[in-house]
């Protein structure tokens, strides 16, 4: 798993939509809410949250997102 700096960084060179990354970063705040909730990994959550449309800029059609991302996270 990459740290959330790693994480921010990677989300930041895919993703330049002001919606999108106002759209992610409440997907975040969110998980990491429930991961708190739940007794759940919070880093993990968060990233998820983060990361979870990070492609879809670039790849918007169902043929490519989310797949793409998942490549690039491998």
């Amino acid at each position: 798993m990459p740290s959330y700096e790693d994480a921010l960084e990677l989300f930041h060179r895919w993703t330049q939509s002001e919606s999108l990354i106002r759209h992610a970063f409440g997907v975040e705040a969110g998980m990491k809410f429930y991961a708190r909730l739940y007794g759940k990994d919070e880093e993990l959550w968060r990233i998820t949250g983060l990361l979870h449309d990070m492609d879809y800029e670039k790849h918007p059609t169902t043929e490519e997102h989310p797949f793409v991302g998942v490549k690039v996270l491998e």
